[in-house]
């Protein structure tokens, strides 16, 4: 996409729930502390990657996409 003072950006994003981004929202769940630790190493080699290849990383949650909206 364009950024407002017209250059070109190239962005990643990995969109995740939120209870696998950190370890605090996933609980006593081993299951979710696992994705965490796995998915913390994943956005590791994706940053150094990205940062390579002049690209930005993000990591978006369903709070960040709904606004904290109830879920149905």
């Amino acid at each position: 996409y364009k950024t407002k003072k017209g250059r070109n950006m190239v962005e990643l994003i990995e969109v995740k729930p939120d209870n696998q981004v950190t370890m605090e929202s996933a609980g006593k769940s081993k299951h979710n502390q696992l994705a965490v630790a796995l998915n913390m190493a994943k956005w590791e080699a994706a940053s150094r990657w990205c940062k390579q290849n002049r690209i930005k990383f993000r990591v978006v949650t369903e709070d960040d996409i709904f606004h904290g909206s109830k879920k149905r």
